[in-house]
């Protein structure tokens, strides 16, 4: 399990030239991960490397539950309409 990492805001994603997407960087031997930020920064949804949505039919949202801190258990994956 990865704890630390760097995090990176970057500008656009295969869909929206102006969107917001986190990249996070969990270390040399992993995958970096970009996350799209959706519904006003509550939620987040995965991207591939070339920051497309996933083509498949699961869910991949993270949505931001509760009074925000950041918890282990602050985040649940439930589905979102997406922008």
């Amino acid at each position: 399990m990865v704890e630390t990492g760097k995090w990176f805001l970057l500008r656009g994603s295969a869909r929206d030239r102006n969107a917001t997407v986190y990249q996070i960087d969990v270390g040399p031997n992993d995958h970096s991960g970009n996350f799209l930020v959706i519904d006003g920064g509550k939620a987040l949804h995965q991207l591939d490397d070339q920051m497309r949505e996933p083509e498949s039919g699961l869910n991949y949202t993270l949505t931001r539950v509760g009074d925000g801190s950041l918890r282990s258990d602050s985040m649940t994956a439930s589905p979102t309409t997406r922008p």
